[in-house]
């Protein structure tokens, strides 16, 4: 480990500047806080499953997934905006990990790729959590939830939560709680 790898590692601090469309107490939640909270969301919902997964590898996924925003920015689902991409995101994701020391850049890589590919039951599991942290977070913002409907948010998140059970239980829970706010 030298000093250029510790200035290098500087770069993922980025992720903190990358701002998302879910709004956060008046402001924009933050790349890096959405990884935080899908880490501790998983965290939460690993207690609860009944697959054998290996936590370390889904976290990992968690801990990657988003990196290459630095590059790219977010891409935010919502009504209106379900297939933007401004950039490929693996070119993104590519270009930041030239920037980082070994093995943060071959660990973005793999991660990435294998979130990307969802060949494993912990990417398919990352990914459950990546899509229902959001709705977790925006639970109770009315705002957040202009021009959405039930079934728009059906179409692009149930896909994600089968052969987990108990992610797909709380969602539904998530959905009604939604509909009682008024939200859908």
């Amino acid at each position: 480990m030298g000093k250029k790898d510790l200035l290098k590692l500087e770069q993922i601090n980025e992720l903190k500047k990358v701002e998302r469309s879910n709004p956060i107490q008046g402001r924009k939640e933050s790349a890096a806080e959405h990884s935080w909270s899908c880490l501790v969301t998983a965290d939460y919902f690993l207690e609860r499953t009944e697959k054998d997964l290996d936590e370390l590898e889904v976290y990992r996924h968690l801990i990657y997934h988003d990196l290459h925003e630095v590059e790219a920015g977010d891409t935010p689902l919502k009504p209106g905006n379900e297939v933007f991409r401004d950039r490929d995101e693996t070119e993104c994701m590519e270009k930041f990990a030239e920037q980082l020391p070994r093995p943060i850049s071959s660990n973005l890589r793999k991660y990435f790729i294998g979130f990307e590919k969802l060949e494993t039951k912990e990417a398919k599991f990352a990914r459950a959590i990546d899509s229902i942290d959001p709705v977790i977070n925006m639970l109770y913002d009315k705002g957040a939830w202009e021009g959405w409907s039930e079934e728009f948010l059906r179409k692009h998140k149930t896909d994600h939560f089968k052969g987990f059970p108990v992610i797909m239980e709380a969602f539904e829970h998530l959905v009604d709680i939604l509909k009682e706010n008024g939200c859908l």
